[in-house]
């Protein structure tokens, strides 16, 4: 009799375990690994033509506060800042966004710093990313990197919105 409700008990601790790690993992409070980076589909499928959106603005906050990504039929650049979602048009115009604006990708994380450099002179692009890589540990793993400064000129390249049919490589 012993035996059997040994078993018994282990039995029913081992599913009341999973019964809490399937809840801990559905769970809209389950802690949220901050280090990770999101993406809604794939560069790839965005360059053969896939622009519809896919997922909303509001869900992308879900997510992360940095980062970027496109918007339905490719209209504009999306720029995301301390959870602020941002439009950068074909004429250069930037817009905040709304919560149902729709997404075909993105790329997102929290934006938590774990080293802070400071960079002098490095007044052009070429000169800023080769003193970027020359701070980074490694060329293979993705870095979230935001830069303070004063810029006097920023480009941001965006396209016009697309038509059905999209044709690919509009990007």
């Amino acid at each position: 009799m012993k035996v059997r409700w040994y078993h018994a008990t282990i039995l029913i601790l081992a599913v009341l375990l999973l019964i809490a790690l399937a809840d801990l993992m559905g769970s809209p409070n389950a802690a949220v690994d901050r280090d990770v980076l999101y993406q809604v589909s794939a560069l790839e499928l965005l360059a053969n033509g896939s622009y519809d959106g896919i997922t909303t603005a509001g869900d992308l906050k879900r997510h992360g506060d940095f980062g970027l990504g496109t918007f339905d039929g490719l209209n504009g650049e999306m720029i995301v800042s301390d959870g602020a979602i941002y439009q950068v048009t074909a004429d250069g115009a930037v817009h905040a966004v709304n919560g149902s604006t729709m997404i075909p990708f993105e790329a997102v994380t929290y934006f938590d710093p774990d080293a802070s450099v400071h960079i002098n002179g490095q007044n052009n692009y070429s000169t800023l990313t080769a003193a970027l890589d020359d701070k980074l540990p490694s060329k293979n793993v993705f870095y979230a990197i935001r830069i303070h400064d004063t810029f006097p000129y920023v480009k941001a390249r965006s396209v016009p919105a697309q038509n059905k049919p999209y044709l690919s490589a509009a990007i």
